[in-house]
């Protein structure tokens, strides 16, 4: 018999266990991938012990329900799965299917638990509120579908987009419609849970006795959706949003509505659009700007161009800017103080709606081949460029800051105040539109402007000039909500 050599044992022994450690690391990916729960067709996951099947509910809390207008309301929902404390919203990048007892006030839920068990926490014929229900709900109390914001609270919340300014079209003060809230709706400050890998996280469990968190089954971006806020201040807000992942009260309705009821209500009560399809509902703002002058110390002459200094009004006000004006998505003339001489922030709206007052004749607002036009003279070639090199810094330096009288001015987004010091945005009058077929120009007193029918049609173009050296004539993401300076121009 012919017998192995020693080192050919060897090498079987070494193959043998090598595949045997393949075949047991595969197993172990194999258990690991298996007890990984999928995804569901809302991102969502289940790892609450007991929530993978089902929440376990005991009622609706039921002692009443609450018949506002054509919609009928259940109380808070709760459920026997939720425990005190436990809650995740987030667990290996995925949404988790959380509730966390609230005794007393409803359980609070993740918008993935009201998504996943809908048909168990609001069975037929109930249903999860959608974001129109809020908005008939608070129409039908008294509101006008927008929401109502405390007066100390005015300022933030116009800079920060959310809230309304009250306009004087609502049927009652914003207390009086909390009231309606608590009492004819049964509402309840119960508070929400924020999740702890949130840019809140070490917050928790927040706001019990001072403000209330109500789900719709609306979604609004991959990670947020669509609910109903209301605090014991006089803030209401029937239609705001959340991350997914936070903790909120659930109250389910039935009935049904009309979806052009709404539409017809703020159609009644809105300033009417112009034809540049924006509204102004800034104070002082509805017939003039109160233009004071260009700031004009100096003009700057380059190249067969003079460009005013930057524009100051003033009606402009201090951190009181909105840009967008309501649901059905009017944008507002506004304009923003900017004390120095960066000049004032305006909306693309203030521009079109007040050209002749921001910019009388000979002056008018430049296009953006104006804008190309300057670049060239000061040595530039009048395309993007966003290079960072030290000759671009110094070429910024030099021309747009020195010789054309520039800023470093910020700008006003949807949002908050960003960028001073570091960017300069000079509004033209110039539009593109989204459409293939875009709709007619009209000629305006002194310049061409394209109507606008809302943020999905088109963008207004700008220039753009930073300290790392970059000059951008073409727009990345803007709209005609945002509030940049304005700087005039003539023939020379």
């Amino acid at each position: 018999v012919r017998r192995k050599r020693p080192h050919a044992v060897d090498n079987e022994i070494q193959k043998t266990m090598k595949r045997i450690f393949i075949t047991t690391i595969a197993i172990i990916c194999l258990q690991k991938t298996t007890a990984q729960q999928t995804p569901d067709k809302f991102d969502c996951i289940a790892e609450t012990p007991g929530m993978t099947t089902n929440m376990g509910i005991i009622s609706f809390k039921t002692n009443r329900t609450w018949k506002v207008g054509t919609q009928e309301w259940s109380d808070a929902v709760t459920t026997s799965k939720c425990k005190k404390n436990e809650f995740q919203g987030v667990s290996s990048g995925k949404f988790n299917a959380d509730c966390r007892e609230n005794p007393g006030y409803g359980d609070l839920f993740s918008w993935c638990a009201v998504s996943r068990f809908q048909n168990q926490l609001c069975p037929a014929p109930w249903r999860v509120p959608t974001k129109e229900d809020f908005i008939v709900l608070d129409i039908a109390l008294g509101g006008d579908g927008e929401g109502y914001v405390a007066e100390k609270e005015i300022t933030e919340y116009r800079v920060s987009g959310y809230g309304k300014v009250p306009s004087g079209t609502r049927k009652m003060t914003q207390m009086d419609l909390l009231n309606e809230y608590l009492n004819s709706w049964g509402g309840t400050f119960g508070g929400k849970m924020f999740n702890p890998d949130s840019f809140f996280g070490s917050l928790g469990f927040t706001s019990q006795g001072r403000s209330g968190y109500y789900w719709t089954q609306t979604k609004h971006e991959i990670n947020s959706a669509y609910s109903m806020y209301f605090s014991n201040n006089g803030i209401i807000q029937p239609l705001t949003r959340h991350g997914i992942q936070e903790g909120l009260l659930l109250r389910c309705v039935r009935g049904t509505i009309d979806k052009s009821l709404i539409y017809s209500f703020w159609a009644s009560t809105q300033p009417k659009p112009d034809e540049f399809g924006c509204i102004s509902e800034t104070p002082g703002m509805t017939t003039d700007v109160g233009i004071a002058s260009f700031v004009s110390d100096r003009t700057w002459t380059v190249g067969n161009q003079t460009w005013s200094d930057a524009v100051t009004a003033t009606k402009c006000q201090k951190e009181r800017f909105r840009g967008f004006s309501d649901i059905l998505n009017h944008f507002n003339a506004d304009c923003r103080s900017n004390p120095g001489e960066r000049g004032d922030l305006f909306s693309w709206c203030a521009v079109a709606r007040f050209q002749n007052q921001l910019c009388p004749s000979p002056w008018r607002v430049p296009t953006i081949e104006d804008f190309k036009d300057l670049d060239l003279a000061m040595g530039g070639t009048g395309n993007t460029r966003w290079r960072a090199t030290e000759k671009d810094i110094q070429f910024v330096e030099n021309n747009y800051i020195t010789r054309w009288g520039g800023d470093f001015s910020g700008f006003h987004n949807e949002r908050w105040f960003v960028d001073q010091g570091k960017g300069a945005n000079y509004w033209s009058s110039s539009f593109i539109m989204r459409d293939p077929e875009p709709v007619s120009s009209r000629q305006g007193p002194t310049m061409t402007m394209t109507p606008v029918r809302g943020s999905v049609d088109g963008t207004p173009l700008y220039l753009r000039f930073d300290s790392d050296g970059g000059v951008g004539f073409t727009v990345v993401r803007s709209n005609q909500a945002n509030g940049k300076t304005l700087r005039c121009v003539r023939d020379k």
